[in-house]
């Protein structure tokens, strides 16, 4: 979360991709949850499903009136 501030002595560990399965798993959790919060900036009118971590990546359910075009994949 980089919009909390640190305010006690704490462990703070650097996750990447090659930190093992685990660690990936938690970046697939927390980039899940950027891409629904960028949908929501974009389009606050959006209902928000669920988006669970899967093996080779993560998802998202998205309900809209209007499908997403390749526009609104590049915007987001």
């Amino acid at each position: 979360d980089l919009a909390s501030r640190v305010e006690a002595n704490c462990a703070v560990e650097i996750l990447t991709p090659g930190s093992g399965e685990e660690a990936l798993d938690i970046l697939r959790h927390s980039t899940s949850h950027a891409l629904a919060q960028a949908v929501k900036e974009l389009w606050p009118e959006t209902k928000i499903a669920q988006g669970p971590t899967i093996e080779d990546g993560f998802y998202y359910d998205f309900d809209r009136e209007e499908p997403f075009t390749e526009a609104d994949l590049q915007t987001i």
